[in-house]
């Protein structure tokens, strides 16, 4: 039960992770396909892109893009930008996933976006899902016991009435 509690829940963590770096990849594809490099090599981002979400561009060091309202992050963010590609988690600014993805182009970093998620909400159901599964493992344990120790009395019945019986004899016997 222990295993099983256990690896459920490593499972579980893995999945919501690689479920987070999925949405993650998704808004930096759709952030790096709507940029454009002009003949003079300037990058720019087209006007008709969707807005992305919790997404930054960077070029050159300097902001390209960004969304709005999200303060919080910003510092994150922007200590992440000129790093290498990765993905990780952080308690920075709350809990967040964050995905940094070059850009190249002809062999060179043209730009860089970086996406965040806020994680609370899986980090929450990930707690909650170890409570239980471990609740539920101590009850399956205890269960297991109790079925164990009746099937365990019961087999042993006999062997206790045939000691009474061997003991009755050995009086019997005696007088």
């Amino acid at each position: 039960a222990a295993g099983l509690t256990i690896g459920f829940n490593v499972l579980l963590e893995h999945h919501l992770s690689h479920q987070a770096r999925s949405v993650l990849m998704g808004r930096a594809a759709t952030a790096a396909e709507a940029l454009t490099i002009d003949s003079s090599g300037s990058v720019t981002r087209r006007t008709d892109a969707p807005s992305a979400a919790d997404t930054w561009i960077f070029v050159d060091g300097q902001t390209l893009y960004e969304p709005t309202s999200v303060d919080s992050v910003r510092d994150v963010v922007e200590q992440v930008a000129s790093g290498p590609a990765q993905f990780f988690e952080t308690e920075k600014a709350g809990e967040l996933a964050v995905l940094v993805r070059p850009v190249i182009s002809g062999g060179t970093r043209i730009a860089t976006v970086v996406s965040v998620e806020h994680i609370n909400p899986l980090k929450s159901l990930q707690r909650t899902a170890q409570v239980g599964s471990t609740i539920l493992g101590l009850l399956l344990i205890a269960g297991v016991y109790v079925v164990s120790r009746r099937v365990t009395d019961a087999a042993l019945r006999p062997v206790t009435e045939m000691s009474k019986q061997a003991e009755k004899w050995s009086y019997s016997d005696i007088e």
